[in-house]
């Protein structure tokens, strides 16, 4: 059955999707996209469907044609995620003391919620990445455990602390100036990370 151009675009859209959740630089996103689009308009005008572009599996199409040499590796996935931890503290603190007319801090109990959320993301993330490696049995499994550990055990902390109530007051400097390191530490690994796409991307052309 020829594909409708409502459903080109909607899968175009999730393919855009996934690839953003794979890291994948908006300008690279585009050229794939566009790509895309192309095939899959190609494919109708021969009365062919989507699933003769894409498969039964967009998310696995969309991880296969992204190039694997611009995805990140281990270790920037660790770096960028270390550079998230570091940035939570001091965030909190500061936006705990707007909202709740304290000082510039946080209770310890909080900031081990908050942890275990930013963790829990982050391993959501990472099995987003490796999506080709797992089938969706395994990917469901593992994204739960993921939850359960990191969210689940991050408010289990969290209440076990809650009494006696520990505040770690921060001097708004030094989280202003936390902050501001850690956002530029990222705009450099994004730029770097938007190059190498850019470099697979024409490699693979």
């Amino acid at each position: 059955m020829q594909a409708s151009s409502r459903r080109i675009r909607r899968t175009v859209r999730g393919a855009r999707n996934h690839w953003s959740r794979l890291g994948v630089p908006r300008d690279v996103r585009d050229r794939l996209a566009a790509d895309l689009r192309a095939e899959l308009e190609d494919a109708a005008a021969r009365d062919l469907p989507v699933e003769f572009v894409v498969g039964d599996d967009l998310a696995a199409f969309a991880t296969t044609r992204a190039p694997r040499e611009g995805r990140r590796s281990l270790a920037s996935f660790v770096g960028e995620l270390l550079i998230g931890v570091v940035l939570v503290p001091p965030g909190l603190a500061l936006l705990t003391s707007v909202f709740n007319d304290r000082p510039v801090g946080f209770h310890v109990h909080e900031l081990v919620w908050v942890l275990g959320v930013v963790l829990g993301s982050a391993w959501l993330q990472a099995l987003h990445e490796r999506r080709e490696f797992l089938d969706h049995a395994t990917w469901l499994r593992l994204g739960l455990a993921g939850v359960v550990l990191f969210a689940a055990g991050g408010f289990a902390f969290s209440s076990a602390l809650r009494t006696p109530a520990r505040f770690v007051e921060v001097a708004p400097g030094l989280a202003w100036g936390v902050i501001g390191v850690t956002v530029l530490g990222q705009l450099v690994v994004s730029r770097q990370r938007r190059a190498r796409w850019r470099e697979s991307v024409d490699a693979s052309a």
